[in-house]
C-alpha cells in the first residue's frame, strides 16, 4: 500500500512538473506578436531633420528590417505552435523538442543581431549633431 501512495505521489509530481513546464513554455513562447517592436525603443528619425538622402538611407535600412521580419517571425510562430503541440502530447518527441526549441531561440537572435546592425548603420548615416540628439533621445526615454 505504501508503494502505490508514493507511485501515486511520483507521478503527480511528475504531472505537476509537467504542467508548469508547459505553462512556462507558453507563456515564454506567446509573445511574438510585439516581439519585433520590442527588441528596441522606437526612435522618431524625423525629428533630426534629416536630409533626403540621410532619409532614404534609413527607408531602405527600414525595409530590410521589415523583410527579416517576415522571413523570421512566421518561422518562429510556427515553430512555437508545434512546440506547444509536442508539449501537450502525452509521449512527446524530446529530440524535436530540444531541436524546435534551438530553432526558435536562433531565429530570434537572427532577429535581435539584425536589429541592432540596422541600429547601428542608421546612427552611422547621422551627422554629429544628430548623433547627440539621437542619444538624448534614447537617454531620456530611459
Amino acid at each position: 500500500m505504501t508503494q502505490k501512495k508514493g507511485y501515486c505521489s511520483v507521478n503527480r509530481v511528475r504531472l505537476i512538473f509537467s504542467s508548469l513546464t508547459l505553462a512556462l513554455l507558453m507563456a515564454l513562447t506567446s509573445s511574438n506578436d510585439a516581439f519585433a517592436k520590442q527588441q528596441f525603443r522606437e526612435v522618431n528619425w524625423e525629428t533630426l531633420e534629416l536630409s533626403d538622402t540621410q532619409r532614404s538611407s534609413l527607408n531602405r535600412l527600414d525595409q530590410q528590417w521589415k523583410s527579416s521580419v517576415n522571413d523570421l517571425v512566421p518561422r518562429i510562430k510556427a515553430n512555437e505552435n508545434k512546440l506547444q503541440t509536442l508539449m501537450k502530447s502525452s509521449k512527446p518527441d524530446e529530440r524535436e523538442i530540444i531541436r524546435l526549441q534551438e530553432q526558435i531561440h536562433e531565429d530570434k537572435m537572427k532577429l535581435k543581431l539584425e536589429a541592432t546592425h540596422i541600429f547601428l548603420t542608421k546612427r552611422k548615416i547621422l551627422n554629429k549633431d544628430q548623433q547627440v540628439k539621437l542619444q538624448r533621445m534614447i537617454n531620456y526615454a530611459d
